[in-house]
């Protein structure tokens, strides 16, 4: 049997950030959401790229998700009370996955995030993180991310 991710083109995705008081608006609408000032920074993603949310308040990543439109101002103008302008429309792809220990695992792969949720200078080219991203959902798709404090 393929499973999801095998059916999954890795070659561009991003992470957008979200808390948990953003979280359920994000997946009930199907649409990820920023600053409309933050708009230019997101103008890279197109149709097809591959998507995941980092919750900042759980340390937790979810996906997958893939790209249905360019970021743009306001799609769905009344989504959080207009505090996020700049959006993408996204749609699940196969079941949502939850890892935990966000941090922890990006970190291992040279990404940092900060308190405030955003990357630090160690991004690294997005061709890493795309075939980082693959490698840990073909993981998880197998079995569970193992305890970190063995």
């Amino acid at each position: 049997m393929q499973r999801d991710y095998e059916l999954i083109n890795f070659e561009r995705c991003f992470i957008m950030f979200y808390d948990d008081s953003t979280e359920e608006e994000c997946l009930r609408r199907n649409l990820f959401g920023n600053m409309a000032r933050r708009l230019e920074n997101l103008g890279e993603i197109e149709p097809g790229d591959m998507g995941f949310l980092l919750n900042i308040n759980r340390d937790e990543l979810i996906g997958i998700f893939r790209a249905c439109s360019e970021p743009q101002l306001h799609i769905e103008p009344d989504a959080w009370d207009g505090r996020f302008a700049a959006q993408v429309r996204v749609e699940p792809i196969g079941e949502l996955q939850r890892i935990k220990d966000a941090a922890y695992i990006l970190k291992k792969a040279g990404l940092e995030t900060r308190q405030s949720g955003k990357f630090g200078e160690s991004l690294g080219s997005a061709l890493s993180l795309s075939f980082y991203l693959q490698s840990l959902w073909r993981y998880v798709s197998f079995r569970p991310w193992p305890d970190r404090s063995v």
